[in-house]
């Protein structure tokens, strides 16, 4: 996975915060800003582990990139190689 690949990844993690929605993330490399929009559906449980405490466990997780846009540091929309299957796994592996 390329490092914008992963700023992507790392944005779009950061951004989920219910079990179902859709996500606007940007992340800038040295020449392009790159935005990518979205949607998620997240299903799992809280489980409990003692002493008041409970953790979040996914049993079911889709993560789908629907536009991704980038722009060059004069605002010129450009083209950009991210290989958007390897962030939407990256991100269901770790929700």
């Amino acid at each position: 996975m390329k490092t914008i690949e992963k700023m992507l990844a790392d944005a779009i993690l950061k951004s989920i915060d219910n079990n179902e929605g859709i996500f606007f993330v940007d992340a800038e490399d040295d020449e392009n800003l790159i935005e990518v929009d979205g949607h998620y559906k997240v299903k799992g449980y809280f489980e409990n582990t003692g002493f008041c405490n409970e953790i979040w466990i996914t049993t079911d997780a889709s993560v789908t990139i629907d536009k991704v846009r980038a722009y060059d540091k004069n605002d010129n929309e450009v083209e950009v190689e991210c290989d958007i299957k390897a962030i939407e796994e990256y991100v269901e592996t770790e929700l």
